[in-house]
């Protein structure tokens, strides 16, 4: 058998209880789940190599970037971006503050 991820299909029946044998039938439980059989295939990118420089200024090229150009890792932003806030946000603590202010003016009139 080739290896690779196969499917694992299992089928069991729970012991019959009493009650199950006097003419009630159990119910198949069923799992399935995926295995690997063998040895995983090989990557050409493993941890320790070398950079596969090549490819990587070939990448470099084709998305207009640059490969081993240090100062153009930080480019200045070209577009600006505006963000919003909802006023909710301003509010909410200006009307707890005023409910506070509100309820120490009035004192013992509130009871």
């Amino acid at each position: 058998m080739p290896s690779g991820w196969y499917q694992l299909v299992l089928e069991s029946r729970l012991p019959a209880a009493p009650a199950a044998q006097a003419g009630q039938g159990t119910h198949p439980v069923f799992a399935k789940r995926w295995v690997q059989v063998g040895t995983p295939p090989s990557t050409n990118e493993l941890p320790g190599q070398p950079p596969q420089e090549a490819l990587l200024r070939q990448i470099a090229q084709a998305t207009q970037g640059a490969y081993q150009v240090p100062d153009r890792a930080f480019v200045p932003l070209t577009t600006t971006a505006t963000t919003f806030q909802p006023l909710f946000m301003w509010w909410l603590p200006l009307v707890i503050i005023l409910l506070l202010v509100e309820v120490a003016l009035r004192g013992g009139s509130m009871l």
